[in-house]
């Protein structure tokens, strides 16, 4: 019987792969720091970067808890389609800031009339597997929405 393997990063035909095999990207932290980027969120942050959001902190998960997040500054509209994004994929994640719950505005049809433009956007993996399989699905479901 043959295992349930997943290709590795890096290897696949996806644009998170593409994106993964690129050289190591270095971006300014939220605190003014220069790092280095996780290469499982370079796709991700290239494509906010093209949205013309500015990501502040970013990491793709980590062997003893798989927790993927990135933080980053957007208005409220491209955030809300960043979300709707999410309802296309397999991916279990959550939007928010310090303040509000986009995904509230969003089942509302409204927006807050004060609000944090700093977004999060997280999620917990069970296992790398898993990990891999759904920023792959995402990326392509990036591509085709934002």
């Amino acid at each position: 019987m043959k295992k349930n393997t997943i290709t590795k990063p890096g290897r696949g035909k996806t644009p998170w792969d593409r994106a993964y095999k690129k050289e190591v990207l270095y971006r300014i932290g939220g605190d003014g720091g220069n790092y280095t980027l996780d290469r499982g969120v370079n796709y991700f942050v290239l494509k906010l970067e093209s949205l013309g959001c500015k990501t502040l902190w970013s990491c793709e998960g980590h062997p003893d808890d798989e927790n993927f997040y990135l933080i980053f500054i957007s208005e409220f509209e491209l955030a809300t389609k960043i979300a709707r994004s999410f309802e296309f994929s397999n991916f279990d994640v959550m939007i928010c800031n310090s303040i509000i719950n986009i995904k509230e505005f969003i089942d509302k049809g409204s927006k807050p009339k004060y609000w944090d433009n700093s977004w999060v956007i997280r999620s917990n993996f069970c296992g790398e597997n898993v990990r891999i399989h759904a920023l792959r699905g995402l990326s392509k479901t990036w591509e085709k929405m934002l």
